[in-house]
């Protein structure tokens, strides 16, 4: 039982240890953490509000949507098939952090909305 808890203890030191330096903006792989998700929050719920808010203080209502591409392709974002929504995601061993950007546009392809979530998926 106690090698359990020791196990467990171990664990989540780690994940506490990776939350604290990827929140910095530090990152172990070649491809640093996108301008736009640095230095967020270290609680999940605070870092996705300032994360939707950077997101749409950056890319206004009638921004061209070919800038909202660039930039974030810029920065390291994925593009997804259809080309309205963006994600860029920081692996680790035992979670991983995500950030997504989504948006509609209008019939001139200038952004009518869009948002931003920031989180972390642990398995």
């Amino acid at each position: 039982m106690r090698s359990l808890f020791l196990a467990i203890a171990a664990i989540c030191l780690c994940v506490f240890e990776w939350r604290v330096s990827f929140a910095d903006g530090q990152s172990s792989s070649a491809q640093p953490i996108p301008e736009l998700g640095r230095n967020l929050p270290r609680n999940f719920d605070e870092g996705n509000a300032e994360f939707k808010k950077r997101v749409r203080e950056r890319f206004p209502a009638g921004e061209p949507e070919q800038d909202v591409v660039a930039t974030l392709t810029q920065q390291g974002f994925k593009l997804s098939p259809d080309g309205r929504a963006a994600s860029f995601e920081q692996p680790s061993l035992v979670c991983r952090l995500v950030w997504r950007v989504f948006w509609s546009v209008d019939a001139a392809h200038k952004i009518r909305h869009i948002d931003g979530v920031y989180g972390g998926i642990c398995s």
